[in-house]
């Protein structure tokens, strides 16, 4: 039997104008923008939550004219007459594509760093005298514990341990630089370079 490629066709378009007629119901769709670009999609939680990664861990959706990409920034809003987008996150998973949209697993940040980056001020005799600070960027991002021996994940932020840090990749944070979280400092001490499309990094509580 010969398979008829046009009745494929309709059939895949009527799915499509259906579910884009469905998605902009308030009730099934949240308001959406990636990289910039306004759309609609789902969030749901995941059920497994053991630490603070998890808890933060959604799986979305989002239309399929969309051009989403692991590392995208995403942003929602928490109502649909909100005016701003206050949720932010980040695409972690390399987008799936279905007939009608894509899905995709986002890490919601859960802080805002001020990144610092200093340089010593030095006397005219020579000597260091103390630093100054020479640039500052306020940075959303995600933060939480880990094993500072084998990165093993916990939860929270602490000041006694390494912290792991995930943003995006054009965020400009670098080897020690300072992180203000609240009124404490942080101090970057390594920054996974293998990943190309996400920011991580790790940082130690800063003790001048």
């Amino acid at each position: 039997m010969a398979i008829d490629l046009k009745n494929i066709d309709r059939v895949v378009r009527l799915a499509k104008e259906s579910y884009e007629e469905v998605m902009q119901s308030s009730y099934v769709a949240s308001y959406l923008r990636i990289d910039g670009v306004e759309t609609r999609g789902q969030l749901v939680d995941k059920e497994r939550m053991t630490n603070t990664k998890e808890e933060y861990t959604k799986t979305m959706t989002c239309m399929d004219d969309v051009p989403i990409k692991r590392g995208s920034l995403v942003e929602v809003k928490e109502s649909p007459d909100d005016a701003d987008y206050s949720l932010k996150g980040i695409v972690m998973t390399i987008p799936n594509k279905t007939l009608v949209d894509y899905y995709y697993t986002t890490l919601m940040f859960n802080n805002t760093v001020i990144c610092e980056r200093t340089r010593p001020m030095i006397a005219p005799n020579g000597d260091t005298i103390g630093t100054e600070v020479i640039s500052q960027e306020e940075i959303p991002c995600f933060i939480q514990r880990i094993s500072a021996r084998q990165r093993q994940v916990d939860s929270g932020i602490d000041r006694e341990s390494v912290n792991e840090l995930i943003t995006l990749k054009n965020m400009d944070i670098k080897v020690d630089d300072i992180l203000r979280v609240g009124k404490e400092r942080y101090r970057v001490i390594d920054i996974a370079e293998l990943d190309q499309d996400i920011l991580t990094c790790y940082m130690t509580y800063y003790r001048i």
